[in-house]
């Protein structure tokens, strides 16, 4: 598990850092403040699922309750929500009907 000083120091490579919190309730989620928009923004783009934390990758999106939050965040975050969706809730595969299908046999011995 890493801790406060351990993820500031990752975030601090793009931009100032004024506040982590690790999550009491989850040994793998943490909250990053950062200064701005744009080091937000660079922070994403530079570290979501490029690096794995306890085999994990790590996931970096926008707080939703943020007040700030970029085109590129909204779009990011959209996009992070669908294969989170996608992975977690497959769709079921469709059953073939054998009778309507058109079978035939290969001819191989």
């Amino acid at each position: 598990m890493a801790t406060t000083q351990q993820v500031e120091q990752v975030f601090l490579a793009y931009g100032k850092v004024l506040h982590v919190e690790i999550l009491a309730d989850s040994v793998q989620c943490a909250t990053v403040t950062m200064d701005s928009v744009a080091s937000a923004d660079i922070a994403i783009a530079a570290l979501h699922a490029r690096y794995t934390m306890c085999a994990l990758p790590v996931i970096v999106v926008y707080d939703r309750t943020s007040p700030n939050i970029s085109p590129f965040g909204i779009s990011h975050g959209s996009a992070v929500k669908a294969h989170l969706e996608a992975t977690l809730n497959p769709p079921q595969p469709k059953k073939l009907n054998p009778a309507a299908a058109a079978w035939q046999p290969t001819g191989g011995k």
